[in-house]
């Protein structure tokens, strides 16, 4: 008797200290936030604009000091406005996002604007499927790797090419964005723990790429304006909504077992307060547009 409480004992020493703790990132992400530098106050609704969404995220930021913040694209208007799309670029940049997918409404004033701005205000832009039209060599930086928690995170960015219906696109060509999922995924990088897409398309065609790709864990989506989350198994499959009104929020825990999300949509409203650096830059930029004469 006293042999097996003393197996017993070891059995149980042996899973409290030997046991690997989970391991856990934390993600907040936006998209389709299309350049709305403050909330319109309009029909009630009181949520959006960076400069509410700058304090939000500095609030998470103090909370959780390795958060990783990212944006799905359509960052800018749908329509010219250098001025205001200007100064979101250099919202953006004071912002610290870790990584930024592209997406169509970023071409709205032109190719030339976007890379003088981002010259300007290096943005972390990444694309992996936008190839010059002459050459076919990419445009952007393919992908990111980032390292939390010893967790090896790869983060990259597709577009699909129906994305610029509207918008003109120009001298580039989108590549298949499937091919380029295999080529990453089994060709160009090393193995890691987590792959993050930014996709810029529906989340439709977002469930249909983690059905195809198990080894994606994390598929954030836009393009398309809606606010949508979905787990299935070890992916989680999300859109965050529309000018940003929300900021997703999603906690991962690594653990034997797989992946396990907790995945929370914030409103940004004025509970949160305004950022009054950010506050300054818009109202001065309302100012210099109402003395503006035609």
């Amino acid at each position: 008797m006293r042999y097996y409480a003393f197996i017993l004992i070891i059995g149980v020493f042996f899973v409290l200290f030997t046991s690997s703790p989970g391991q856990k990132i934390y993600l907040a992400y936006s998209g389709n936030l299309n350049c709305n530098l403050q909330a319109c106050n309009c029909g009630g609704n009181n949520l959006g604009g960076m400069i509410q969404f700058a304090n939000i995220v500095d609030s998470f930021r103090t909370d959780y000091p390795n958060l990783l913040l990212l944006d799905s694209g359509d960052f800018l208007r749908t329509y010219p406005l250098e001025d205001a799309n200007r100064l979101m670029i250099e919202l953006m940049y004071l912002m610290k996002y870790d990584a930024i997918g592209l997406g169509e409404q970023e071409y709205v004033d032109g190719k030339d604007f976007l890379f003088a701005e981002l010259k300007r205000f290096p943005l972390p832009v990444i694309s992996s499927n936008i190839v010059n039209a002459s050459d076919s060599q990419l445009v952007f930086k393919s992908y990111i790797k980032k390292e939390v928690e010893s967790l090896r995170i790869v983060i990259f960015s597709l577009i699909q090419s129906n994305s610029f219906d509207f918008i003109l696109k120009p001298d580039i060509h989108i590549m298949d964005d499937e091919v380029e999922i295999r080529e990453i995924i089994k060709n160009a990088l090393p193995v890691a723990d987590i792959y993050i897409l930014l996709f810029h398309g529906s989340h439709r065609e977002g469930l249909k790429i983690a059905r195809n790709y198990p080894e994606l864990s994390v598929i954030i989506c836009g393009h398309t304006q809606e606010q949508y989350v979905e787990i299935i198994g070890n992916q989680i499959i999300v859109q965050p909504g529309v000018d940003a009104e929300y900021l997703g929020f999603l906690e991962i825990d690594k653990t034997k077992k797989g992946l396990q999300f907790h995945h929370t949509f914030y409103p940004v409203s004025p509970y949160y307060g305004k950022n009054e650096f950010f506050q300054e830059k818009v109202d001065k930029y309302f100012r210099e547009i109402e003395n503006v004469t035609y």
